[in-house]
């Protein structure tokens, strides 16, 4: 939701460079966060694609879905059941949190898969995934201390 400063409304998501990425397929990905992420397992030899699944939930109100980023697995892993899901959280809103809640309520061997790609240990989102939903920190992928170690070695990171 648009928030109103002065007499201009500020989009919330406004940092976020959504776009088709010709490096990656010319696939269209949200944010330059979601693009690196993509270029991250390109890097390590990992087979991924791009909101390949909708979960929808069994309520009437509010967030009624969840859509993980991506499903990673290894090449040569069965690709029906050896794999995870990855989402991107940059920043954490509301509807995140809920979303994220009633995966793991809903959807709890998919959940057990989930990974966060989080901009440090110690952001909002990791906080939440920790402390909220129970995820461990060994689920965690911190985005800042990736970007500094590929933005040299991966060309077209953003």
């Amino acid at each position: 939701m648009a928030r109103k400063r002065g007499r201009r409304f500020i989009h919330p998501y406004r940092h976020v460079q959504g776009g088709r990425r010709p490096d990656l397929g010319n696939v269209y990905f949200r944010s330059k966060m979601e693009a690196n992420a993509a270029r991250y397992f390109e890097y390590l030899g990992l087979r991924w694609e791009h909101e390949p699944q909708q979960f929808d939930f069994p309520v009437k109100r509010g967030t009624v879905s969840f859509t993980p980023d991506f499903r990673v697995w290894e090449p040569g892993k069965d690709k029906e059941k050896d794999y995870k899901w990855v989402e991107v959280k940059g920043r954490l809103d509301q509807k995140s949190r809920t979303a994220l809640k009633r995966f793991r309520k809903y959807y709890p061997e998919e959940f057990r898969r989930l990974h966060l790609m989080v901009q440090s240990y110690r952001s909002q989102a990791a906080l939440f995934a920790v402390e909220e939903l129970g995820l461990s920190p060994e689920r965690l992928i911190p985005y800042a201390q990736l970007a500094r170690q590929l933005k040299g070695l991966i060309e077209t990171w953003e």
